[in-house]
């Protein structure tokens, strides 16, 4: 991949349709018993919602919520707060789990009949001790993350693999004791994002490790460039965010594509930075952007994403919403979003948003083959599926084996035969 390579017209990012300002339905993620707030940090594709919640005694732990329910996530023997931080399409979760000595350990969750088990994943070095933290889970069962590093202190980013093995992906160029590193992403494949740095070295240098295991730096250039990528998505692409010359000083969410190079996302009216968090396969950002203020309480946090040139603040097209949205977390290729929102009442609610049907299934063009429903089935709408078709925009996979309505994560016939009846079926 191109490294050191920054556009700042946003407008150019990759191949594929501007996106519509479409609505989106809402489902706050209830507390658990006796219990006051949800945070909500990640999401499969079957809308599985995973997080960190206060229960009835106040402590912190790991939650799942699935089909209306909030469960607390077991935590290690004697041990202290938890955090849920990933789930995949299979089930499993990750994240850490504090010790009964108060140190972080990174941990996964299975669900064995019926009931969930916490496993302790250990760290880089060979007796296991230290400190770790998960992130992120495929569905191949591979786990990202970083724990303590064998043969000294520092933490680097780590890959625990599914035979129980577990990589040390380094530090880029960064040398010595001081020198750390973070895994955050993993796609399907086994590549994985993060960041590296050293103490007295410089600001954070974004990392990618492609699936033949060799780092790449994606840095903004100039000698205060930063780079942290949170996300590799199935086709390579990189979300996260930036800093540099080209931003002036200010942190902002960003695309990296070896075409393209670092593309800036453009910012919500009003606001001055932000962190992207997560990339789909059909190359939506999302993350929060912000104002700060020297009074924390006049600070403003949004919740974004990004897609085709256009970001868009959650809070406007969410319907149902509690509270204001500050952040989302996750994406999935189907389009689910999981982030948080502040009551204004001390209350963090967890939310979850999904893409709502169109009125009409197959009015999605409008004139001149822009999405967007204009009630009458045209070219148009011919034109705006097929964009998203070859764009593996998650809203053309409508189809399933058999031609039947459905999301299975391809874009084949199948999604055309189901456009199609849609399509001479009219408003459905």
């Amino acid at each position: 991949m191109k490294s050191n390579l920054v556009s700042v017209a946003a407008v150019a990012l990759l191949a594929g349709c501007a996106w519509a300002v479409e609505p989106m339905g809402s489902e706050m993620v209830p507390p658990l018993p006796g219990g006051l707030s949800t945070v909500g940090y990640g999401v499969n594709s079957a809308g599985m919602v995973v997080g960190q919640a206060d229960n009835f005694s106040g402590q912190l732990v790991g939650f799942v919520y699935a089909a209306g329910v909030t469960e607390e996530l077991p935590s290690l023997p004697g041990a202290g707060s938890a955090q849920a931080q990933g789930i995949n399409d299979n089930g499993v979760i990750v994240g850490l789990c504090y010790n009964n000595n108060g140190v972080s350990r990174a941990v996964k969750w299975t669900k064995v009949a019926g009931t969930w088990t916490i496993t302790d994943l250990g760290t880089l070095r060979a007796d296991g001790t230290g400190f770790g933290v998960a992130q992120r889970v495929n569905n191949a069962g591979a786990i990202v993350g970083y724990s303590t590093r064998e043969g000294g202190n520092s933490y680097h980013g780590t890959i625990w693999h599914p035979d129980g093995s577990t990589t040390d992906v380094g530090t880029l160029n960064f040398a010595g004791n001081f020198a750390y590193s973070q895994l955050l992403g993993i796609n399907q494949a086994g590549a994985v994002s993060g960041y590296a740095y050293a103490t007295l070295q410089g600001p954070e240098h974004g990392m990618y490790v492609p699936t033949n295991g060799r780092s790449e730096d994606i840095t903004p250039p100039g000698q205060f460039g930063l780079a942290q990528w949170h996300q590799v998505n199935d086709n390579g692409l990189l979300g996260g965010y930036v800093a540099g010359s080209s931003t002036g000083g200010e942190f902002r969410p960003a695309v990296y594509s070896e075409t393209d190079g670092i593309v800036l996302a453009p910012m919500l009216e009003g606001l001055d930075g932000g962190y992207g968090y997560d990339l789909s396969n059909g190359r939506v950002l999302v993350g929060v952007m912000f104002h700060l203020e020297p009074d924390p309480s006049l600070s403003v946090f949004r919740a974004f994403k990004y897609a085709g040139g256009q970001t868009v603040d959650l809070n406007s097209v969410a319907i149902g919403l509690t509270g204001t949205m500050f952040e989302a977390r996750t994406v999935t290729s189907n389009g689910l979003i999981v982030g948080t929102a502040d009551s204004g009442l001390g209350v963090t609610e967890a939310v979850l948003l999904y893409p709502m049907p169109p009125a009409c299934a197959a009015d999605i063009g409008s004139t001149g083959g822009e999405p967007g429903a204009d009630g009458l089935l045209d070219n148009n709408d011919f034109v705006v599926f097929i964009d998203w078709f070859f764009a593996q925009d998650s809203r053309a996979d409508i189809g399933a084996t058999g031609g039947v309505p459905g999301h299975d994560n391809a874009f084949d016939n199948n999604d055309f035969i189901v456009f199609i009846d849609q399509f001479f079926g009219g408003c459905i």
